[in-house]
């Protein structure tokens, strides 16, 4: 299954400038064997508290790392791992089109929170020039929802796209992080999902879109990662959406579309900068779909 969506945001991470190592990096990963927290300045200093692995083994008495963080790739990739948490999964015990947006994003926030420091979600020049970023197209592509208990690996890298754009995509695949870079599996691994992602700079002052300073813009063409994880051919075959009012109008026999639906937004909708989530867009369009679509699973 897939899903697309348009809407705005700021949480596009921007390229490595003060991180660039040939292995992996970790940023913050707890080691439930030892109870060890990572050193690097950008983890927490407290104390990591015990995890319920710590407290009830598992009968090997081999406890898993749950969650980790790493620069790999040369740098130019960040690899989150992820438990699947119950309330991230819907009836048929897998998780739902919402945990996935929510994994992408959250992995690209804490990107750029490896690159640029905690809670900076871009390079301090466009912070000064009172630039953000909105994202223009989301495609997400399922090939098999990850269940409760499962441990996935998300990774994300982008790519600049001139002085306006760059393209952000990002790769799941089942486990944890092996270190692996973009389009590669470590043993054992298979690939869940892929997404791609473009972002125009936005002047947030006067609303309107803004060109990417040229320094940023030097910083991308350095660090950049090609690979474009939906294929070289992929941008030749997007095709925009039809206008709904060319096609009869939704609901209508013609149309082939579902009836229109209203969404209110709700308080729990809204983002720090007061908008409503890239998330919240992706679960309305969903929200729209017709019962077969969610019978098929």
């Amino acid at each position: 299954s897939s899903s697309s969506s348009s809407s705005s945001s700021a949480s596009f991470g921007s390229p490595l400038r003060r991180l660039h190592h040939p292995h992996h990096r970790r940023f913050g990963a707890t080691s439930h064997r030892n109870n060890a927290v990572s050193s690097d300045p950008t983890a927490s200093s407290s104390a990591a508290a015990p995890s319920p692995h710590d407290l009830h083994p598992p009968p090997n008495g081999e406890a898993e790392e749950w969650h980790s963080r790493a620069l790999v790739d040369g740098g130019r990739v960040f690899s989150e791992t992820f438990p699947v948490r119950f309330d991230e999964v819907g009836p048929a015990n897998q998780s739902t089109m919402r945990t996935v947006a929510s994994m992408l994003q959250e992995c690209a926030c804490n990107h750029a929170q490896a690159i640029w420091g905690r809670a900076l979600s871009m390079p301090a020049e466009m912070n000064e020039a009172k630039l953000g970023w909105v994202c223009t197209r989301l495609h997400i592509d399922v090939a098999e929802y990850p269940r409760w208990g499962d441990q996935v690996e998300v990774k994300t890298w982008f790519e600049a796209q001139g002085r306006v754009a760059a393209r952000r995509d990002f790769e799941i695949v089942s486990g944890a992080g092996t270190g692996a870079g973009a389009g590669e599996r470590g043993e054992g691994q298979r690939s869940m999902a892929r997404a791609t992602s473009m972002w125009v700079a936005f002047n947030i002052e006067k609303r309107k879109m803004a060109r990417i300073p040229a320094s940023v813009v030097e910083q991308f063409e350095g660090q950049s990662k090609e690979f474009q994880v939906m294929g070289t051919d992929y941008a030749a075959g997007v095709m925009k959406l039809p206008d709904l009012r060319t096609l009869g109008g939704s609901g209508s026999s013609s149309s082939g579309c579902t009836p229109a639906m209203t969404h209110s937004v709700r308080r729990s909708d809204l983002d720090m900068n007061g908008h409503v989530n890239n998330v919240v867009y992706t679960e309305w369009l969903l929200e729209a779909g017709p019962p077969a679509m969610w019978d098929q699973g």
